[in-house]
């Protein structure tokens, strides 16, 4: 392989790498008047339980949670909980 192919693979390699990983984190909402079985997060259609809201969520996004709900009394699976180092989840203002 020449030093010209070699330094456009590399360059290809980089730039889909850029473009992959520059998604944007999106933001989910928990209320006490939310519905974790038809709502889908966003603020006007909150979840329930902050429960639901980490089983959909992804590492990078974040969490709001209204300040009713007391985020300390969460109870979620081994993998949720594993997940919860790569989330955002804080209470709304």
């Amino acid at each position: 392989m020449n030093t010209q192919s070699l330094i456009l693979k590399t360059m290809l390699f980089l730039l889909c790498v850029v473009f992959v990983n520059t998604g944007y984190a999106a933001i989910f909402y928990v209320t006490e008047l939310g519905d974790d079985g038809n709502n889908r997060g966003y603020k006007g259609s909150p979840y329930r339980t902050v429960e639901k809201a980490v089983s959909v969520a992804e590492c990078g996004d974040e969490i709001l949670v209204s300040p009713e709900i007391n985020i300390n009394d969460i109870k979620l699976t081994e993998s949720e909980d594993e997940k919860l180092n790569c989330l955002k989840i804080q209470y709304e203002q």
